[in-house]
């Protein structure tokens, strides 16, 4: 998901020659938390229903990519500890 996002990321920045437009950050993506939601609350639902978000000019991108799939249910990614170092 995150490969497929820095690609879409990298094609907004370009097409619209808009650095602003970059999202993939600390700055707008600070916590496991913020992901889920851009993943599943906005990727995967069009515009029309999606709640106000600070990404609301992202495409929606109509693919399983970013459906839930039936583990995440369980193992959410906003579960996810975000004070945990590599």
């Amino acid at each position: 998901r995150i490969l497929f996002l820095k690609l879409i990321e990298s094609n907004l920045v370009r097409f619209n020659d808009d650095k602003n437009l970059k999202f993939l950050n600390f700055k707008k993506i600070p916590d496991f938390d913020k992901l889920s939601e851009l993943f599943f609350e906005v990727l995967a639902k069009e515009k029309s229903t999606r709640k106000k978000s600070e990404f609301a000019y992202l495409p929606y991108l109509n693919s399983s990519l970013f459906e839930k799939q039936s583990i995440e249910n369980t193992l959410e990614i906003s579960s996810l500890s975000n004070d945990l170092k590599l």
